[in-house]
């Protein structure tokens, strides 16, 4: 098993956080993920 992070960073309203939600949702059932958001909504949204 192989180790990766991946840092997405880009200007506001670029599609970062539809595109890590989007990559969550695609992965292996065994895929984890650490997302890190300063908004509380964003714990909400699938």
């Amino acid at each position: 098993m192989s180790e990766m992070v991946k840092i997405i960073d880009s200007m506001m309203g670029t599609g970062k956080t539809s595109y890590a939600i989007q990559l969550m949702r695609e992965a292996e059932i065994d895929q984890k993920f650490i997302f890190v958001t300063p908004f509380l909504d964003e714990v909400q949204r699938s």
